[in-house]
């Protein structure tokens, strides 16, 4: 049975044992805007711990995970990924087939973007999340991901382009202490919109002491007739699916 993998980062160059990090220190992988993934594909069935990196710059997408195994990730900055192609999840794709749970705690999100002019399915400019067991996280930040409204106009943006923040399929997820902040989205089909989308067996997510606001979207020139949309956005499979809010703030949240 292989050992479970961890990557970490935090080494300031001024160690004196091998396994001394720096606790403000991060590593810092930078694709620029050239590497898929920045070389970090994971295709796990055992667990894997990530920490102390700041991935920035990958030209689709910083982390891709396809696997049966749980990940673990802290202390990571996610910063301005998948400027370059078009994609899903440019900070963080986790696909886990329906076994693997993963977490993050104290990991930053910023200006994972869409690009102008982009077609295609490419939900969750920030997080994708499909067929986990649960996505925990703790104390993140995601802020200004998804598009850039002062290079927005008519037709400027194309569709395919739901879950500005976090965008999760068959995934159950908890929030606590997260804060959400300037994130904009698409609103052009039915299925697109929401900073965050909470979408088939997503039933039993929660979210707890966080934080919403200013974030909005973008309708473009399209009528909003029929879409669904909003800072929250909830489209489960089943009427009995659940998700629970306690302590929660939203506040100067739009719509353009």
């Amino acid at each position: 049975v292989p050992a479970d993998v961890k990557i970490l980062g935090g080494f300031a160059g001024t160690e004196t044992a091998a396994n001394e990090r720096v606790g403000t220190a991060r590593t810092v992988l930078d694709g620029n805007k050239l590497y898929d993934h920045l070389n970090l594909t994971i295709a796990n069935g055992v667990a894997v711990t990530i920490g102390q990196i700041t991935f920035t710059k990958a030209k689709t997408r910083a982390i891709l995970k396809d696997g049966g195994g749980d990940i673990f990730v802290s202390d990571c900055d996610f910063l301005a990924n998948g400027t370059e192609q078009k994609g899903a999840g440019r900070g963080a794709y986790l696909k886990g087939a329906s076994t693997g749970s993963a977490g993050f705690a104290n990991c930053r999100f910023e200006d994972n973007r869409y690009f102008k002019g982009e077609e295609g399915h490419s939900f969750g400019a920030a997080m994708r999340l499909e067929s986990l067991v649960r996505v925990t996280l703790d104390g993140c930040v995601f802020l200004k991901n998804g598009l850039i409204l002062g290079a927005a106009g008519a037709n400027s943006w194309s569709s395919g382009m739901g879950g500005s923040a976090i965008y999760a399929s068959a995934t159950p997820l908890t929030a606590r202490g997260c804060r959400f902040a300037g994130n904009c989205s698409a609103l052009r089909e039915p299925e697109e919109g929401g900073v965050i989308r909470l979408g088939g067996a997503s039933g039993g997510s929660a979210f707890t002491n966080c934080l919403f606001i200013g974030n909005s979207e973008y309708r473009g020139y399209q009528s909003n007739e029929n879409k669904r949309g909003g800072t929250l956005t909830v489209y489960l499979s089943s009427v009995a699916g659940t998700v629970d809010l306690m302590n929660c703030t939203f506040a100067y949240n739009g719509y353009n």
